[in-house]
């Protein structure tokens, strides 16, 4: 699934809802901008559902700005059967946010 939360705050509450409603335990992945930071109350609801790629690095992977990024606001989630092998953000420019690549394998 892919995502594009809004930047109010009620938008954001139901886009959560949604998301929550929709994933699956099996075979899901969810991405997109969030527009909400890692701190946030609800990124952390979806996080507990749903694990963050981002778990697996140790560098902070800010997406936006993307000439100077210094926040994370673009997220990659899988499900629990499936496993990270790496997440990255790499140095580019190719809109205003810097995109979030996710090596993943399914476990079966």
């Amino acid at each position: 699934m892919v995502t594009h939360f809004g930047l109010n705050v009620d938008e954001q509450i139901n886009a959560a809802a949604t998301v929550l409603n929709n994933i699956s335990d099996n075979n899901c992945v969810l991405m997109g901008d969030f527009n909400l930071q890692p701190d946030s109350r609800i990124i952390k609801s979806i996080s507990s559902a749903i694990n963050d790629t981002a778990s697996v690095s140790d560098e902070p992977l800010f997406t936006f700005p993307s000439d100077k990024p210094r926040v994370k606001i673009d997220y990659i989630f899988v499900s629990k059967d499936i496993r990270v092998k790496s997440v990255s953000v790499p140095e580019m420019i190719v809109s205003d946010h810097r995109p979030v690549i996710a090596d993943v394998e399914l476990q079966i």
